[in-house]
């Protein structure tokens, strides 16, 4: 029976030493860790997040008119409000299993990490929208070769030889209506390429400025739940460990107190 008995006093003071141990103070860096591993995740779920807002975005703009791509700012900043709101749930997933297991791996309460009341989401905050451009300036970045055809076909009203053979002189009327209808046509292009250009800037300017905005709440958001959890584990760490000690003094022979 005493010799039972000394190997269970010995087993338990193994494991008491090696639980001592984990209680050395080591939490806090893991807890960062921890933390840090999460902050990347949350990073790498918004660049999936905003390339795929970016996607939708560059379909609306290739494939609408001017009135779909006005609505651009309704649509965009509706999905970013979604997005916003959908950060502290994504914290919450991501930071308590890792840090609820390092509270149970020290045999300390799982329930003691508590992320706290949550924070308010990313502000939303959209550019400008681009102007339209206007058409003297898409006038002036016709380019010669656009009004081109317009000029010859123009040429025989000043009198020059363009059309030497007085029958071809009953198509200027038609020459001069592909002429102009070319040139507008030109025009016209160039305004929608202009205008899906600047949308493709506004859409590149409003997300980046979302991501640093998300960025910074994450940032502070996971600082905030360090300090909270840190705090928590202090206590329940030096509580737990005031009371291995006990124990194992309790197990000491009496003699070696």
């Amino acid at each position: 029976m005493n010799d039972r008995h000394a190997a269970a006093v010995r087993t338990r003071q193994g494991e008491l030493r090696a639980e001592r141990a984990a209680l050395g103070g080591g939490h806090r860096a893991e807890t960062r860790s921890a933390l840090a591993l999460v902050r990347l995740d949350l990073a790498a779920a918004l660049r999936a997040e905003v390339l795929g807002l970016r996607a939708d975005a560059g379909r609306r703009i290739a494939r609408t008119g001017d009135r779909g791509r006005a609505r651009l700012p309704e649509v965009l900043g509706a999905a970013l409000t979604e997005a916003a709101a959908r950060l502290e749930p994504r914290v919450r997933a991501r930071a308590l299993p890792p840090l609820r297991a390092l509270a149970g791996g020290l045999g300390l309460d799982p329930a003691l990490v508590d992320p706290g009341s949550p924070p308010q989401p990313p502000p939303v905050r959209l550019p400008p929208p681009p102007a339209l451009p206007g058409w003297p300036h898409l006038l002036l970045r016709a380019g010669p070769g656009a009004w081109r055809p317009l000029l010859a076909a123009a040429l025989p009203l000043l009198g020059l030889p363009v059309l030497p053979l007085t029958g071809l002189r009953a198509l200027l009327p038609l020459l001069m209506g592909l002429s102009v209808a070319a040139v507008a046509g030109t025009i016209v292009a160039q305004r929608a390429a202009a205008d899906r250009a600047r949308w493709g800037g506004w859409v590149a300017e409003a997300l980046e400025g979302f991501g640093a905005a998300y960025d910074t709440v994450v940032g502070r958001r996971l600082i905030e739940v360090e300090r909270r959890v840190g705090t928590a584990l202090d206590a329940a760490v030096a509580a737990r460990r005031a009371e291995v000690v006990a124990e194992l003094r309790a197990l000491e022979p009496s003699g070696a107190r």
